[in-house]
């Protein structure tokens, strides 16, 4: 069952890996008539897939897609980009993506960077968490609405080395969970999708964009592509409204832990 057709999307972290694929995935089972709102830090990428989706899909208008550029690292600088998305497109939205994430170092307790700490929770579990003060509303006054937040294995399974991320992690699945049990009267879903290693730039940007470091975690290890947790998200939101898939683990078929040498 696909009901898709002319939903209205927000993704953050849009301009790469699972949230970069999520919008491609929702175009092709829509056949082009969902409309999005996407963010992400790296805009001119963002204004450059905007012009490829709409040369894939003629039918689709130049208002079908607002892209925008989002830190959300703050409250004040999220509201800055959210006050700015046209109304046609936020008042009626259906689903939100919290796609956006990272990882910084692997540093042990005692070692680890503040500024890492802060950007990480920052971003993992804060700005997730406002960008769900911010649709919730919305969703609540339309009855209507699925909130898609993106966890990781990380936050059920803890790592030597991954403190801080694996922190923000177990934050939003224990987030998660409340935002659902607090949405139980309304037609809203709440979904969190834990992957394990996903082959995206994570490892790039943990690695403060050492190529070196970021290949040697996939040396000799075959990890889930972006598009089996794309692929997923696009299920899990095209389920009819009283269908809700809540809580789902998605892994490598050759990974069952974090500690696996893949996070050594």
């Amino acid at each position: 069952m696909n009901n898709l057709e002319n939903k209205i999307a927000l993704i953050t972290g849009a301009a790469s890996g699972v949230g970069l694929n999520t919008t491609k995935d929702y175009l092709k089972a829509s056949n082009g008539s969902m409309k999005f709102i996407l963010v992400d830090l790296n805009i001119k990428e963002l204004e450059r897939l905007k012009n490829e989706y709409l040369s894939l899909y003629p039918d689709m208008k130049d208002d079908d897609i607002y892209v925008t550029f989002g830190d959300l690292s703050s409250r004040e600088k999220i509201d800055e980009f959210f006050e700015k998305i046209p109304a046609p497109l936020i008042d009626n939205l259906d689903f939100c993506v919290n796609s956006a994430g990272l990882a910084r170092g692997l540093d042990r307790v005692g070692s680890i960077k503040q500024n890492d700490i802060n950007l990480m929770f920052n971003t993992n579990i804060l700005g997730l968490m406002t960008m769900c003060q911010l649709v919730v509303p919305i969703f609540k006054k339309n009855n209507k609405g699925t909130i898609v937040n993106i966890g990781s294995l990380a936050g059920e399974d803890p790592y030597p080395g991954g403190a801080a991320y694996c922190s923000s992690k177990a934050a939003v699945k224990a987030f998660n969970t409340a935002l659902r049990k607090e949405l139980v009267n309304f037609d809203i879903r709440v979904i969190l999708i834990e992957p394990g290693l996903v082959n995206t730039n994570f490892s790039l940007t943990r690695f403060d964009g050492d190529t070196t470091k970021a290949d040697s975690v996939y040396k000799d290890y075959e990890p889930l592509a972006p598009t089996d947790v794309s692929d997923l998200i696009v299920y899990v939101t095209s389920r009819r409204t009283n269908c809700a898939v809540s809580d789902i683990v998605i892994l490598p078929t050759r990974q069952a832990t974090m500690s696996d040498k893949a996070y050594r």
